[in-house]
């Protein structure tokens, strides 16, 4: 009854292998979705604005305190384009796996992985998008997992149906 996301890389199907404990049967693995560029649109709109207003400030500064305003207030203008590069780079190299033991998140490019046990009514909420698309929210067990959630899945509502038949009298 394994589910491999289509989206999975020959190198990420590998890896997830590598991962299953003794005992551990893989039920489903994925990775976040690509965004599409219409999607972050409002993301750079705003950005730009923002980056129009960093300038113009830093304009008007300047002729008051100096040009060391430029210095300081054209990368902060740069932040946001940055920030929001650095989000995306994370969420390409996520694979997210269901066993019969736990969840787990694999990030490929550090060579960590993230999990939980399953235990019953972990998943704490879900977001659901256009196409069956959606994120999976867990109860945190721990700080550690403050920020659990699987994110951008396709057939989130098999996923969770998944996870809840898996983790039922834990």
């Amino acid at each position: 009854m394994m589910q491999l996301d289509k989206s999975l890389s020959s190198a990420a199907r590998e890896r997830v292998q590598q991962e299953l404990r003794p005992g551990e049967e893989l039920h489903w693995a994925g990775m976040p979705g690509k965004i599409k560029l219409h999607h972050r649109i409002p993301v750079y709109v705003f950005a730009t604005a923002w980056l129009v207003l960093m300038l113009r400030m830093a304009w008007a500064l300047a002729q008051v305190w100096g040009a060391w305003v430029w210095l300081l207030l054209t990368p902060l203008s740069a932040l946001i384009f940055v920030l929001d590069a650095l989000r995306m780079r994370k969420k390409g190299c996520l694979v997210y796996m269901v066993t019969n033991h736990r969840v787990a998140w694999i990030n490929l490019h550090r060579q960590e992985v993230c999990s939980m046990a399953l235990r019953s009514h972990m998943v704490s909420g879900t977001v659901m998008r256009v196409e069956g698309r959606g994120d999976i929210v867990f109860s945190a067990d721990s700080a550690e997992h403050s920020d659990a959630l699987f994110y951008d899945i396709s057939q989130v509502r098999r996923v969770v149906a998944l996870i809840n038949d898996l983790s039922a009298g834990r």
